[in-house]
């Protein structure tokens, strides 16, 4: 029987806690200074990045929860990588709609 470390469990708040806090401040950006992104993306990449940033709120939503109430080594890498699966589909998108 492993002993359970109360120690490795905070960490994992905090890190979730400090990630999802860094995705709001990326949706924030990305919904409402969308005027400096024109430099890079055209008025047709609006609604990507609009629909992006909903996301990203979204999942910064479950990154708070999880981190305040189910903060665990697995549940973190599981967000983690949901969050990475969802950055590279926009990636994806953002690609096609660039041609």
């Amino acid at each position: 029987m492993r002993l359970k470390r109360k120690g490795c469990d905070t960490l994992y708040k905090i890190i979730l806690l400090v990630f999802a806090f860094i995705l709001c401040v990326i949706s924030y950006f990305l919904s409402k200074k969308q005027e400096a992104l024109l430099v890079v993306f055209t008025k047709k990449n609006q609604p990507t990045l609009k629909a992006f940033s909903v996301s990203l709120l979204v999942l910064a939503i479950i990154g708070i929860v999880i981190g305040l109430f189910f903060a665990t080594k697995l549940t973190s890498l599981v967000f983690i990588i949901i969050v990475l699966c969802v950055s590279a589909g926009f990636s994806i998108i953002l690609s096609q709609n660039i041609h």
